[in-house]
């Protein structure tokens, strides 16, 4: 999907009406609504019903068109800020991160950055962790934060910034209970227990897609598994949806309010996971 996708999603939810999006869009009605079908074909869940007037959003799609805001608001922000970087002389740091980090943590990583330069401007780089670290070598990023567990030490200066916490993301339609954890803040779960439910899956080439299947196969049971994306994003949407289970990160919940409210989290029972930001 691109950025057009969303402006969209969300033009069709403000006038609750294909035709009236389609005018304010300056496009054709069929062009918007193929659009618009191909993005739920590739998402496999309708964002609009479309069975009575005017056209509503369901349950995934207002979490869509919230997501939707949230990545259009980060390119304004971006955009602004690198027209800054080309209209003055102030000293420019390129750093690369996940959306969710950029949204979270970098935060007050910027504020306290800015206390110190006062005159320096940041702009701010998105991608998955293997574009970012190209990124980097081809001397496009003068940083990135990521997940430091499989950083080459010998290419990159590492320096340790955080422990992350993973929890266990169960949508509350589900009616999990836990049981108390004296370790922790949150209720704390077998994940055997939830074998009988469907499971949300990230890719095996990401730390949360491998943590999970290494967490299934150590409790020797293989999960009904009705998605499989590459975003913690994606996989924090799909489950506020109700869709299944999934693992997500402390950062990526704490800053989506949204997403988390519809969530019941949990640690996973005799295996605390977390992951060193660097």
């Amino acid at each position: 999907m691109n950025l057009n996708t969303l402006k969209y999603v969300i033009a069709v939810s403000e006038e609750q009406s294909f035709t009236k999006a389609a005018q304010r869009l300056s496009l054709t009605q069929p062009t918007l609504s193929l659009s618009i079908k191909s993005l739920e074909t590739e998402l496999g869940t309708p964002l609009f019903d479309r069975t009575n007037y005017p056209v509503t959003l369901t349950p995934a799609g207002e979490v869509y068109v919230e997501w939707a805001r949230e990545m259009l608001l980060s390119e304004d922000i971006l955009l602004r800020r690198i027209r800054q970087t080309f209209n003055s002389n102030a000293n420019v740091i390129k750093v690369g991160t996940s959306p969710h980090r950029a949204n979270t943590i970098m935060v007050n990583i910027i504020r306290e950055y800015r206390e110190v330069y006062p005159d320096s401007h940041i702009v701010m780089s998105s991608g998955t962790t293997a574009d970012l670290y190209q990124m980097l070598e081809d001397g496009n990023l003068d940083l990135i934060l990521e997940d430091a567990t499989n950083t080459d030490k010998t290419r990159f200066n590492v320096r340790f910034l955080q422990n992350e916490r993973v929890f266990l993301a169960v949508p509350k339609s589900f009616n999990v209970e836990g049981t108390s954890d004296t370790d922790g803040d949150l209720p704390a779960i077998r994940l055997l227990d939830l074998k009988d439910y469907d499971f949300i899956f990230m890719k095996s080439g990401t730390f949360l897609g491998r943590t999970l299947l290494e967490l299934c196969n150590k409790y020797n049971f293989m999960p009904n598994v009705v998605v499989t994306c590459s975003k913690v994003e994606t996989a924090g949407v799909y489950a506020a949806a109700g869709f299944g289970i999934t693992l997500l990160s402390e950062l990526y919940v704490y800053g989506n309010k949204r997403v988390a409210d519809s969530l019941d989290l949990f640690n996973v029972a005799g295996s605390g996971i977390s992951r060193n930001l660097s």
